[in-house]
């Protein structure tokens, strides 16, 4: 949307800012000045646009007047990844937001943020970075994340769920069986039982690594 908007870069990142920020009234400011134009009318919903499967048609809605084919070939992406986590049992504990932007420029598709209870601040933030390993002479196609493990710890410490035993047992999947190894470990875990999940792409190395932490048993 902003590829397509008539602006300079700086009132392109003020924005960005506005959208993140929610500011309402500083956005619609900002997009007067600019002028009418469908991509303008779209950004003023923009941070609006925020919920679960229902936010996708209004979307597309909303898009009607933009004849942008990079749009929907976003909302196809974004709609089948909210359809993967909502196949592993995730869909309540998911919102899109459409009026989610991020800072830093090496993002190149979607952008994700954790939350819990007990935390007033995300706890783990990131994204797609697809063009950024080619600036350092590699071009590969990247997904990151980062965990603020100090709010985590604070928050088991609060709750009092650190523990120091190991896992009893490890939960290994292959690469086309991750939805149901990964719905297996939640249902474990539900029941109360201390286990973790591997992230190792072969059984012999998952069972490698159970020896090597003395875990009992692998699934």
């Amino acid at each position: 949307l902003m590829e397509g908007l008539e602006a300079t870069d700086q009132v392109k990142e003020d924005l960005r800012s506005c959208i993140e920020s929610k500011n309402y009234a500083a956005l619609n400011d900002l997009l007067d000045g600019i002028g009418d134009s469908p991509v303008a009318g779209v950004l003023k919903k923009l941070p609006a646009l925020f919920g679960g499967r229902e936010v996708f048609s209004q979307a597309r809605a909303l898009f009607e007047n933009v004849r942008e084919p990079a749009l929907e070939a976003s909302l196809d992406y974004l709609e089948q990844v909210y359809q993967s986590l909502d196949a592993l049992g995730l869909g309540d504990r998911v919102m899109v937001d459409f009026g989610m932007v991020n800072q830093a420029e090496y993002y190149t598709g979607i952008i994700f943020r954790g939350y819990t209870a007990g935390a007033g601040e995300p706890i783990l933030s990131g994204g797609r970075y697809d063009r950024l390993c080619g600036s350092f002479g590699e071009s590969l196609a990247a997904v990151g994340f980062a965990v603020d493990v100090d709010s985590i710890a604070n928050i088991l410490l609060d709750r009092n769920e650190v523990r120091a035993e190991a896992p009893k047992l490890l939960v290994f999947g292959d690469k086309e069986s991750v939805s149901s190894s990964l719905s297996y470990f939640r249902q474990l875990t539900r029941q109360g039982i201390l286990c973790e999940y591997s992230l190792f792409d072969t059984l012999e190395q998952s069972m490698e690594y159970a020896a090597q932490r003395g875990i009992g048993e692998v699934h």
